[in-house]
């Protein structure tokens, strides 16, 4: 049986979230495994206010659906589109690591 989160062979992650970053919220997509059909993936798009609670809750459902790998990305301040991943299970233990 897979680990979640575990990466296949062909550089895919199980269970992931992507966050389009904005000043006053985010767009959220979670792709995680069909419950029933294997082979299958589901996805569920969603925004998320830039508040503390809005922030905390997020963290909250994505670890609940056993996701470990979330990219972000958001506009620097010189306009340019930048995008950084990181380690989901760093949530849990209260500091963010950068994955490599």
């Amino acid at each position: 049986m897979e680990e979640l989160g575990e990466d296949h062979d062909d550089g895919t992650v199980a269970r992931v979230a992507a966050i389009d970053i904005a000043k006053a919220s985010g767009m959220v997509c979670l792709r995680v495994p069909h419950d029933t059909i294997e082979g299958r993936r589901t996805q569920q798009v969603w925004n998320v206010a830039s508040t503390t609670n809005a922030i905390l809750e997020l963290g909250d459902r994505l670890v609940c659906q056993g996701v470990e790998r979330v990219v972000t990305e958001a506009m620097g301040s010189s306009g340019a589109r930048s995008s950084t991943c990181w380690r989901l299970a760093a949530w849990t233990a209260g500091s963010s690591t950068r994955a490599t």
